[in-house]
């Protein structure tokens, strides 16, 4: 039964992609031109507004039928944000749109640990399979092919950061193993100033007694 609703919703998709090609082989050049400058106007964004989107942010736009515009968000607040079309190639659009489930990705499990100081299992299982995908497709995020395109983004140095250098190549980061917002094992009673010192260290980065 899911396997027949898959295939009538791809067929669906296909009649409207279809339909949609179909118009635009009967609009003229000029007529194509003024379409394109009306789908790169900045628009309010209608999709939805994550805590971690930020001025600069890549985000993805649905379309008509299974089309999608990739752009960057402008003038952001708790209330909404402005949607700013970027004009890529088929090959930007694509790399971008594999990335940004990675960062999404990310930034949810971060946020989620720092919050709650829980393992989040299947959010973690969630940015491995999407980091996996992306390099299988497009090579580490570090690779030299990779770096300035996503640098566009405004998380982007925080995400080339999921990859160490090791031994010659580019390895994940501890965050998709375990996590990293909060100790395992943290401290919870200390005996000596010493101890304490050295646990505000580990949980902290710096002195907080």
């Amino acid at each position: 039964v899911e396997n027949g609703i898959k295939e009538d919703l791809n067929r669906r998709i296909t009649d409207v992609e279809r339909q949609i090609r179909e118009e635009e082989a009967k609009l003229t050049a000029e007529e194509r031109q003024r379409k394109h400058e009306e789908e790169m106007k900045p628009r309010p964004f209608d999709g939805l507004l994550e805590p971690h989107h930020r001025e600069g942010s890549f985000v993805e736009v649905n379309t008509v039928g299974a089309g999608y515009q990739i752009g960057y968000l402008k003038d952001v607040t708790r209330y909404g944000a402005m949607f700013h079309p970027l004009d890529l190639d088929k090959t930007q659009r694509e790399k971008i749109a594999a990335y940004i489930p990675v960062r999404d990705a990310y930034e949810r499990l971060y946020a989620y640990e720092a919050e709650y100081h829980d393992e989040g299992d299947a959010m973690r299982k969630d940015l491995n399979a999407r980091y996996d995908a992306f390099v299988a497709r497009y090579g580490n995020l570090n690779a030299k092919a990779n770096v300035k395109l996503l640098m566009m983004d405004a998380s982007g140095r925080d995400i080339l950061a999921l990859e160490r250098a090791e031994n010659g190549r580019f390895v994940k980061a501890d965050i998709f193993d375990h996590p990293v917002a909060f100790a395992l094992n943290e401290t919870t009673h200390v005996d000596t100033s010493e101890e304490a010192l050295s646990a505000s260290l580990n949980r902290y980065g710096g002195v907080n007694l």
